[in-house]
């Protein structure tokens, strides 16, 4: 079994690793791609901040059209709507980061 240089720590490692168990770092196989991580943030993840970015949205223009006609009451309603909005954006957006680090 030939022994090759790790490229960040150069320890010697196994040709056949996937990883240098000394760091971690990647081991590229001879003609083998580059391994390439991405992150995927859920697709619910994602929802949950379209939606409540909608809400608060919803709340702003509530807020801004009670601000035009002071007899409408629509701005008490559209603060607890921006409100709502702003807190469920940020779990949404919380969720998302503590389930894909």
């Amino acid at each position: 079994m030939p022994l090759i240089s790790c490229s960040d720590c150069k320890a010697s490692i196994s040709a056949r690793a996937v990883a240098c168990p000394h760091c971690g770092c990647p081991v590229a196989a001879a003609g083998a791609q580059a391994v390439v991580t991405t992150q995927a943030t859920g697709k619910k993840h994602k929802e949950q901040q379209l939606l409540a970015g909608a809400v608060l949205c919803l709340g702003a223009v509530l807020v801004i059209a009670g601000m035009q006609n002071s007899d409408s009451g629509y701005a008490p309603w559209g603060a607890g709507l921006m409100l709502l909005g702003l807190i469920w954006y940020l779990m949404a957006r919380f969720r998302a980061w503590w389930g894909h680090g």
